[in-house]
């Protein structure tokens, strides 16, 4: 028997923007190229747009090895490119109410339908179309119809395109229990990409439903294709034909997807565990059976749009805290007292941006510490032990991968303080090109936030440093970038900085703004990928990370394992934000009977290599 596989000779998605960096509210577009040497049977060509979040990690000791997994699908938008009959993404054990609009059991884009249309031979009112709610097929059964229902869809949901509407169920012409909420607009030829009219229906949920099996919960889908006009509802409705033949030769496709404006992750790998990542992919498969499908993935980088709140252009400063005690030797020998007066411009940046600090630290002691100024991103995972239900927790300080990038740094000497910028002339400090935060207050497989370090750094086990640690949102763009296209509301005078002094610990997740057309944004300058080089796969995990995993679609990749992945992220080097307000002055601290030493103000770092911007 001759492999589908072995069918095809080129399969490929390729992408109208080359670099392939998207931001979250844009619009992918490309096509899908297929030559296959002979005919092949299947059951559709599909493509997909997904994102995953995936964490996995292991532990083990002398008696036992524990996995702990996590992972989420963000977006699961699907085109049946060439098929009889389009689909839902399947809600495993929804039981009697399967909710596709909800996030919380269906990905963004999982109840869309979307079913092409020759407007030559298939104008609205020569067609209906049957939808039918499926329990998917359980072990030892076949699929199981659970109700459904014949759409006019030009008098029953056009009339208020969008809007979604509820069909009672039916089977086999009688009424049956239950109802399929659906919503549906149509796109002419005009402004489809692939040229072909659309009729994009979306199932919002099928509640009441019957229970099909005696064991276990409902795995329900929703199917939709089209009928003959005059197909009549008081019968069972006509069954889909699920097997067709692709032709030989070659087939291109046009497609489109538009990322959702919602706030959702940006492409993120980590070093944190056995795998941690964020990945957006295009992916397409010849449906054959999911062991033999021939497909091919494209990898792609989305950034989170959502820009950081108004409040974030405002500086902050260390209040006056009295002097910070050093001790040595297990706190039983005072060696002096440390201080510090520090000041940040603005609390929101974006990659490779420039902030401006200004600091007077103090050392009345005879040690020679460092002042230091940090860029630390902090990352957190929440997994589940496999098997079980128990919680597993694991941020980057635990697992020992934390990300620091010093961005500026200078040795004091004993006895002396030292000024760091002045309000006047405050101290440029350069940020390295990371990924967008991601820090919502629910729980997530990964999310990451960063903070900027200010430390006075001092040698030995046993002394305590003293530090100030302000949250720093990372947005898709420069605060002026946005001030410029009018995102943020004029401030006409400058602010008061906001004393702050909390834990990094108790730092609250990041607000943010109303968003903006990212069309509107001046076009950033990619580069190079940026992030971290990983060691493993960068498809959808499957069976060769997962342990416990039963399907890998990428197993037939056309052209072999996908190559590692490493996201891009924008780079703003050549636009950075200038000083958006003075800077008041800070609180004195006092100094007398010590060296003043006015720093220099080194050149600034470049940290927009990975080999630059690593762990210290």
């Amino acid at each position: 028997m001759t492999s589908a596989l072995s069918c095809v000779s080129e399969y490929s998605i390729n992408l109208d923007r080359p670099d392939a960096v998207f931001w979250s509210g844009e619009t992918i577009t490309g096509t899908v190229t297929l030559k296959t040497k002979q005919p092949v049977t299947c059951r559709a060509l599909r493509l997909k747009l997904e994102c995953v979040s995936h964490v996995h990690d292991t532990s083990e000791d002398s008696e036992s090895r524990s996995y702990y997994v996590a992972t989420k699908s963000y977006l699961n938008y699907r085109q049946t490119l060439w098929g009889n009959f389009y689909s839902t993404c399947v809600i495993n054990q929804a039981g009697a109410n399967a909710i596709f609009s909800s996030t919380e059991t269906c990905a963004l884009g999982g109840g869309d339908m979307n079913i092409p249309l020759n407007t030559t031979t298939q104008p609205l009112g020569s067609f209906s179309v049957a939808v039918r709610v499926m329990d998917l097929i359980d072990w030892g059964k076949k699929e199981e119809l659970l109700g459904e229902v014949l759409i006019l869809p030009e008098t029953h949901l056009l009339t208020n395109p969008g809007q979604p509407i509820s069909f009672p169920l039916m089977r086999k012409g009688k009424k049956e229990k239950g109802e399929v909420t659906l919503s549906c607009t149509y796109e002419d030829g005009n402004v489809s990409t692939s040229g072909l009219a659309v009729l994009r229906m979306k199932c919002q949920q099928a509640t009441g439903l019957r229970k099909a099996g005696w064991i276990g919960k409902n795995d329900v889908y929703v199917q939709a294709y089209i009928v003959p006009r005059d197909t009549p509802s008081s019968k069972a409705l006509p069954e889909p034909n699920k097997n067709m033949t692709l032709p030989a030769g070659d087939i291109v496709h046009h497609f489109k997807f538009q990322v959702p404006w919602n706030h959702i992750p940006s492409s993120f790998e980590s070093p944190l565990g056995d795998t941690c990542s964020v990945r957006y992919s295009l992916y397409s498969n010849i449906d054959v059976n999911w062991k033999l499908n021939p497909s091919t993935r494209t990898m792609i980088t989305v950034l989170n749009s959502c820009l950081p709140s108004q409040e974030s252009l405002v500086p902050v400063q260390r209040p006056p805290e009295p002097d910070q005690k050093v001790y040595a030797c297990c706190c039983c020998i005072l060696k002096g007292v440390t201080n510090m007066s520090a000041m940040l411009d603005r609390t929101s940046a974006a990659a490779e941006d420039t902030l401006y600090a200004c600091a007077v630290m103090k050392n009345c002691t005879d040690y020679s510490p460092r002042a230091r100024i940090l860029l630390v991103r902090h990352e957190l995972a929440t997994m589940l032990q496999m098997g079980t239900t128990r919680t597993h927790t694991l941020t980057s300080d635990d697992d020992d991968c934390e990300q620091e990038w010093e961005l500026f740094g200078y040795d004091m000497g004993p006895q002396s303080i030292h000024t760091y910028g002045t309000p006047q002339e405050p101290l440029p400090i350069k940020l390295p090109v990371v990924p967008p935060t991601y820090f919502p207050e629910q729980r997530e497989p990964i999310k990451w936030r960063y903070t900027i370090k200010f430390i006075v750094e001092y040698p030995g086990q046993f002394v305590r440093n003293l530090e100030w640690e302000v949250p720093l949102t990372i947005g898709p763009a420069p605060p002026s970038v946005f001030m410029a296209i009018g995102a943020y509301q004029p401030i006409t005078a400058p602010p008061q900085p906001i004393a702050m002094s909390v834990s990094p610990e108790n730092i609250a997740p990041p607000m943010y703004a109303p968003q903006v057309n990212p069309d509107q944004v001046p076009l950033p300058f990619y580069g190079t990928p940026k992030a971290r080089q990983t060691n493993f796969h960068s498809g959808k995990v499957g069976g060769e990370h997962d342990p416990k995993a039963s399907k890998n679609e990428d197993l037939n990749n056309f052209g072999g394992a996908i190559p590692v992945f490493a996201p891009m992220y924008p780079t703003y080097a050549a636009m950075p934000t200038p000083l958006l307000f003075p800077l008041p002055s800070m609180p004195v601290i006092n100094s007398s009977g010590l060296k003043s030493n006015n720093a220099i103000i080194h050149p600034v770092k470049d940290l927009t290599t990975s080999s630059e911007s690593n762990k210290l």
